[in-house]
């Protein structure tokens, strides 16, 4: 039997004997199951809202164009409606569009970040460019969640496997060290090197390996089997990434163990670095991010919106006549029935014509705001490299599906599915046209385009590499010696 798989062995028996590594493990998995249910919850609300909200767009056209096929047929009557609803059913401008941004298979693991990602669109021919997005899943929850945040997997991950890794490893040689059993081990034909690598190797087999199985093997019973067909390898790249990012981990304890301190001191070290990559480094990239590019005021967009919407609701009739002036060929003509001047295509096209002043008037506010957006978002995406949590968080994020570039790609998706609503209807709004039976049904679908994860997320895991290799290399070089160590 080799020198190192004697060691291994010999730890293994440690480690077994002592019940806190198997209650440390079991404490952690439980409460990796608790956040896979909590975030599977949360997954199956969320898209439940969703489904809702595109099933009532669609029976409400469905319900139009019904309708006016009985109207065509001038059987108003039987519909039981006034008189006006024969010219809103059909007005161009009615017809809604719900936009869903598609959910990955592990978007359960990253609950937190997925409350603050939009995932619905509501979209008419009259609606704002720049008001698209609306989240409905924060109207629905608990306030004191929404609050406080949830327990989901990429915290738990990022930050408290490291602590459980450190916990059984900051004294890997200096208990040894301060019991003397040290140098009697260190006496027999057997390198400081591969003590340190069979600790290491040890601790990688009995707390890392189980986790890195066990916590995909549970998502995957969480998730509908249809969805987890559509994304496989995500569940291998996620196990791939918690062995990168624990081995950094076990590293880095090994390489304070390799400097020769006490054990108070090697957690005291281990302790102050997990502070320092973990919460330190990130609130600092937060705050560097915030000076650089003020965060944009959402609030003060909105109400700006709303404030030139009404401004142009307002001027809606001079609107409606200087249309008139610039377009003598195309000013559709009023209705002459009393009962129809609800929605005559005069009110149509003002509608229109109040709308693309709107959008005029709030085009360079909503582009300064996203301009400001992006700027900070892409400086927080180049900042992941400056700390293995940020780079792990990063690659998390991007299997989960609710990172800065998808949400981007949901957004252009969204706006330019209603510049082809429009490209079909406001030619008719134009014209003093009404929507006919089946015009609903051949109205465009929204189709996103899924921005390409594979670049990102390899180099999330060559960073996450080379974040191993520094702790290696260091380590390496200290244990060329080893009476530093064992006095």
């Amino acid at each position: 039997m080799s020198a190192l798989a004697t060691v291994i062995r010999h730890e293994n028996r440690v480690l077994s004997a002592d019940r806190a590594s198997w209650i440390g493990l079991a404490v952690f998995l439980v409460i990796a199951l608790y956040a896979i249910v909590s975030g599977a919850t949360w997954m199956q609300l969320r898209q439940a809202e969703a489904a809702t909200s595109v099933q009532i767009s669609l029976e409400r056209s469905a319900e139009f164009d019904r309708n006016l096929a009985v109207i065509e047929a001038g059987r108003l009557a039987e519909l039981g409606k006034p008189n006006w609803y024969k010219r809103w059913s059909g007005a161009p401008t009615t017809p809604d569009s719900r936009a869903v941004l598609p959910s990955r298979p592990l978007l359960l693991i990253a609950s937190n970040a997925g409350e603050l990602q939009p995932h619905l669109a509501t979209m008419r021919p009259a609606s704002s460019r720049h008001s698209l997005l609306d989240d409905l899943k924060a109207s629905t929850q608990n306030p004191v969640t929404l609050a406080v945040g949830r327990l989901d997997m990429v915290f738990l991950l990022t930050a408290a496997l490291p602590l459980l890794l450190l916990a059984f490893s900051f004294n890997l040689l200096s208990v040894e060290r301060e019991q003397g059993t040290l140098a009697l081990v260190l006496a027999q034909p057997i390198a400081l090197a591969t003590v340190i690598t069979g600790k290491l190797l040890t601790r990688f087999l009995r707390l890392l390996l189980p986790i890195a199985i066990a916590v995909p093997l549970l998502l995957a019973l969480a998730v509908d089997p249809a969805q987890l067909g559509r994304a496989p390898l995500d569940y291998l790249l996620l196990a791939a990434l918690i062995l990168v990012y624990g081995a950094f981990w076990l590293l880095l304890a090994g390489l304070i163990n390799a400097l020769g301190g006490s054990s108070a001191r090697n957690a005291l070290s281990l302790g102050g670095l997990w502070l320092l990559l973990v919460l330190v480094v990130p609130s600092l990239l937060n705050i560097a991010a915030a000076a650089l590019h003020p965060p944009p005021d959402r609030a003060g967009l909105t109400n700006e919106l709303r404030a030139r919407l009404v401004e142009a609701r307002n001027g809606g009739d001079q609107l409606y006549q200087d249309h008139a002036l610039e377009h003598p060929d195309t000013v559709v003509a009023e209705s002459t029935d009393p009962a129809e001047a609800f929605d005559s295509a005069k009110a149509t096209l003002t509608t229109w014509l109040v709308r693309e002043r709107t959008d005029a008037l709030v085009a360079p506010i909503a582009e300064r705001f996203e301009q400001d957006l992006a700027a900070q978002q892409d400086l927080a995406e180049s900042g992941r490299f400056l700390s293995p949590a940020l780079l792990f968080q990063a690659a998390l994020n991007r299997l989960a599906g609710v990172d800065a570039a998808r949400s981007r790609a949901f957004s252009a998706a969204a706006k330019a599915h209603l510049d082809a609503l429009r490209a079909q209807l406001i030619p008719k709004v134009l014209a003093g046209q009404i929507l006919r039976a089946g015009d609903y049904g051949r109205l465009p679908r929204f189709a996103m385009t899924e921005p390409s994860a594979a670049g990102p997320l390899g180099l999330d895991l060559l960073g996450l590499l080379l974040a191993v290799l520094l702790p290696s290399v260091l380590l390496m070089a200290r244990l060329r010696s080893a009476r530093p160590v064992i006095r």
